[in-house]
């Protein structure tokens, strides 16, 4: 294989916004070589939904907010509502985050948003009147979440530094 110089030009812009981009080059001996690369693309972007909350930031924030100082002050004394609301908050950012992180990756649309926001409200409302019907599960649910989250503080924290012994095969 002959190694050669190649110069490249670019005929058309580079849109960092799309997932695959084409870049055209010719070898000194008029081969035309034509690259298109997808593996740059990102698996998972969030970038619809950080885009929905950004146009709607003040609705979102009035919202969370306001259930915020809800579950922070009478939380304990309304147990099974706050239970219903974490249950439905918690299915919907989970479908907002398959739906926006896998299959939408590029953008969506505020109808898209809504439509899947809709979902997510209604399989919440089911989750959440089951989890009301079975407390225990609910607190099964919420203790092996943060022991997920603090393993993982943890690993970030300190546990990474630590290495098999070499000396023990």
């Amino acid at each position: 294989m002959q190694k050669g110089v190649v110069n490249w030009t670019n005929t058309a812009s580079i849109d960092l916004n799309q997932c695959s981009n084409v870049i055209t080059g010719e070898s000194k001996h008029g081969i035309l070589i034509i690259v298109k690369n997808n593996l740059a693309c990102p698996y998972v972007s969030f970038y619809a939904l950080a885009n929905f909350l950004k146009q709607n930031k003040i609705i979102a924030g009035i919202v969370l907010i306001v259930i915020g100082f809800f579950l922070m002050i009478l939380g304990v004394k309304f147990i099974k509502f706050t239970i219903f609301i974490t249950g439905m908050i918690s299915v919907t950012a989970l479908l907002f985050f398959i739906v926006f992180g896998i299959f939408i990756r590029d953008g969506a649309d505020t109808t898209t948003v809504f439509i899947v926001l809709g979902v997510g409200v209604v399989l919440g409302i089911i989750l959440g009147w089951f989890l009301i019907k079975m407390t225990t599960a609910f607190f099964i649910i919420v203790g092996g979440y943060l022991g997920f989250v603090i393993g993982q503080f943890l690993y970030n924290l300190v546990l990474y530094k630590i290495h098999s012994n070499p000396q023990v095969s």
